[in-house]
């Protein structure tokens, strides 16, 4: 990957990086701190901020782990914040664009991931960093884990 890329960051990375208990977390932390030595600019959706909450809330209630939340979320929220791009008054103009992205894909591609997509093409935005195979499938992104 060449130095001073955009790098949109997926919800899996996020919540492996805040996760101690994720499967993926050494790699995401590892992963988060090459992009930032690279000097790569990091790209969080609001979406995807908003869908790592919830499956850190339900993750965590599940497990039993309810009390952990508040410091979970807190560390999220606080690493990365400043890099959360607000995406609300683009809906109106792609909302079709990611019906029919998850469309094609056969419902391979969920609605978020869609939108990531739609927003990656119209951003010209190169990298996801992802463990979602999913994007592999996706001509004009380059999945980075």
């Amino acid at each position: 990957m060449c130095i001073m890329s955009k790098v949109l960051i997926d919800t899996n990375v996020l919540v492996g990086f805040v996760d101690k208990g994720d499967k993926w977390h050494k790699r995401c932390v590892d992963l988060i701190s090459r992009l930032s030595l690279q000097g790569d600019e990091v790209i969080i959706l609001d979406v995807v901020m908003f869908e790592a909450i919830s499956v850190l809330a339900k993750r965590f209630n599940e497990k039993g782990r309810g009390r952990e939340i508040g410091e979970v979320i807190d560390k999220l929220v606080n690493f990365f914040f400043r890099y959360i791009t607000w995406t609300g008054e683009m809906w109106g103009g792609v909302f079709d664009l990611v019906v029919e992205r998850v469309k094609l894909s056969e419902g391979e591609l969920n609605f978020n991931d869609a939108f990531i997509c739609v927003f990656c093409y119209i951003n010209k935005v190169e990298y996801v960093a992802s463990f979602d195979r999913d994007f592999d499938k996706v001509l004009f992104i380059k999945r980075i884990e």
